[in-house]
């Protein structure tokens, strides 16, 4: 990870550095945080963020049923229409969606 930050930095500066913070601080920032939350706030997290995936769900569904993205994305080159709903890429909606379907 020190060399990734330390490349980066020599080679493109401050620049497009970012995405570290989103990948690999933000996580590592959480894990205090739910260490401190008793067992019926961790289910409750885990509660909400199963019904934030759902409605993503439901709104690639719809997405789908009128051929129309909610939000804009920056491909197109897809022979058939692709739902992105709120993740931005089919890819994201399926990785993220399995990974709670497992979990329940």
């Amino acid at each position: 990870l020190t060399f990734v930050i330390l490349y980066g930095l020599a080679k493109y500066g401050t620049s497009g550095m970012a995405y570290l913070i989103n990948t690999f601080l933000s996580p590592l920032l959480i894990f205090p945080l739910l260490a401190r939350l008793n067992r019926k706030q961790l289910s409750n997290i885990v509660k909400l963020i199963a019904y934030l995936i759902l409605i993503n769900s439901l709104l690639a569904l719809v997405e789908y049923a009128l051929q129309n993205r909610f939000v804009d994305v920056e491909f197109s080159s897809f022979s058939h229409f692709r739902s992105t709903a709120l993740m931005t890429h089919p890819l994201n909606n399926a990785l993220i969606t399995v990974s709670v379907a497992i979990k329940n």
